[in-house]
C-alpha cells in the first residue's frame, strides 16, 4: 500500500518559495496552536478557514498541489520542537488548502480496543492527503 505522505516530483518549487511556503507553515502552526487554547477543534478549523486579508486563491490550482501541501506540512513540523501529531498536522494543511481554494474535508476518526486511540486527517475529493485511519477507526466526524 502507497503512502498518502510522498515526496513531490522533482524540479518543483526554487529555493525562495520553499522558504516562503515553510514561513506561511509555522505561522499557520502558530495560530492554530493559539486558537486551540480557548476553541474546540472545528471552531478552530472554521476560523482557520475563514477569509483573511491578503493573499487569495487565483485561477485553476495546479494538479498536485494538495499532496505537496500535506508533504511540505508534515516535513515542517517534523524538523521543529513543536505537537506535530495529527490534529496539528491537519488544521494547518486544511488553512493551506483553503487559502488556495483548495476543496477538502478533515476527518475525524476513533478507535477502540487495548486503549481509546483518536485520530484526524485531511482528504480531497475521497483521497486522503495525510495518513488516514487504520481499519479499526471509524469515522465520526467529517468538517
Amino acid at each position: 500500500m502507497r503512502s498518502a505522505i510522498e515526496a513531490p516530483r522533482a524540479g518543483g518549487l526554487s529555493t525562495l518559495a520553499k522558504l516562503v511556503l515553510a514561513g506561511e507553515i509555522v505561522g499557520v502552526y502558530a495560530r492554530a496552536r493559539w486558537l486551540l487554547r480557548s476553541h474546540d477543534a472545528p471552531s478552530t478549523l472554521q476560523r482557520l478557514r475563514s477569509p483573511s486579508r491578503g493573499r487569495r486563491a487565483t485561477g485553476q490550482p495546479p494538479a498536485g498541489l494538495g499532496r505537496h501541501l500535506a508533504w511540505a506540512t508534515v516535513k515542517v513540523l517534523a524538523v521543529l520542537p513543536v505537537d506535530d501529531r495529527c490534529l496539528l498536522q491537519s488544521l494547518v494543511l486544511a488553512r493551506l488548502m483553503a487559502v488556495r481554494g483548495l476543496a477538502h474535508e478533515v476527518v475525524f476518526s476513533v478507535a477502540s480496543g487495548a486503549g481509546f486511540e483518536a485520530h484526524c486527517w485531511v482528504e480531497t475529493g475521497g483521497a486522503a492527503l495525510l495518513e488516514p485511519g487504520g481499519d479499526a477507526h471509524i469515522e465520526i466526524l467529517r468538517l
